[in-house]
């Protein structure tokens, strides 16, 4: 039978839309920072990039103001806890690779290399999907298939295996293409 044997999910943007968490914290960060109230419009650049690279396009990059973003954060929703628990899809799911896994991050696969690990899936019968660029530079590291999330992407994804509009649309992509 055709088809991938291991799908990979990106959660933010793309099994729960947790970005306005993220960029809710990040405002008020710069608030406390710079005085400034910057427009939620203007920090979307922020969604699928590393936190240090995105502080560091705002001046105002510290281990200082990582851990405190991290923590403004928390304050708004444990992410993996508030947001994806409540969904009751935890059951579906054989393994988790979460942030605290890695010490590198999107755009780095290592992420995905120690799902891969982990499980001992083989690259090219493994999907991941993802809703930013930054999900599709690490699935090609990775060597894995990237497929985009469409419900979850801000802008169109150019490199993209598949590109998906629903979630019942990735178990077709895992069953039938390949």
């Amino acid at each position: 039978m055709a088809g991938f044997e291991h799908v990979i999910f990106d959660v933010d943007g793309t099994l729960a839309d947790t970005d306005g968490i993220s960029q809710q914290a990040l405002q008020d960060l710069l608030f406390e920072r710079t005085g400034e109230e910057e427009d939620l419009a203007d920090l979307v650049f922020a969604r699928g990039i590393p936190g240090a690279e995105a502080l560091e396009r705002l001046g105002i990059l510290s281990e200082d103001a990582l851990a405190r973003w991290d923590e403004l954060a928390r304050a708004h929703a444990d992410e993996y806890e508030a947001v994806i628990t409540p969904l009751g899809i935890d059951g579906f799911f054989s393994g988790m690779v979460l942030a605290e896994d890695a010490e590198l991050h999107k755009p780095n696969p290592e992420p995905l290399l120690e799902y891969l690990r982990r499980t001992g899936a083989k690259p090219e019968k493994t999907i991941y999907v993802g809703d930013t660029e930054y999900d599709s530079v690490a699935a090609r590291a990775a060597g894995v298939s990237f497929v985009i999330a469409d419900w979850g992407a801000a802008s169109y994804v150019e490199s993209a295996s598949y590109w998906v509009h629903t979630p019942a649309e990735v178990e077709l992509v895992a069953r039938y293409a390949l």
